[in-house]
């Protein structure tokens, strides 16, 4: 596998890994300040988590399988990491907007 391929796979297994933490930050911040029970803001991000969780996965998949596997892998990781920001990213401009509260 080329460089460039492994590299891209690495940035998105730490990215992923990170923006899981920012979900955890997130979450315990809604149920701290008491914000969870009445919004659906923690199930969005928990959904927003789990994606970014499993795009790290298939990215260190991509950077442990063979050849035949790789691409299929990197890929996943890609779309799931793409949910993810996606998900992140309408949930904030929804409670921008005040359609979430």
């Amino acid at each position: 596998m080329s460089d460039y391929k492994k590299e891209l796979a690495s940035h998105i297994l730490t990215t992923s890994a990170n923006m899981v933490g920012v979900c955890l930050v997130i979450i315990t911040g809604l149920n701290v300040g008491g914000l969870s029970r009445g919004t659906v803001l923690d199930e969005v991000v928990s959904i927003a988590a789990c994606l970014f969780l499993i795009s790290a996965s298939f990215a260190y998949l991509s950077m442990r399988h063979t050849k035949h596997r790789v691409i299929f892998f990197r890929d996943m990781a890609d779309y799931f990491f793409l949910a993810g920001i996606s998900l992140m990213v309408i949930t904030m401009v929804s409670i921008s907007l005040n359609l979430i509260s």
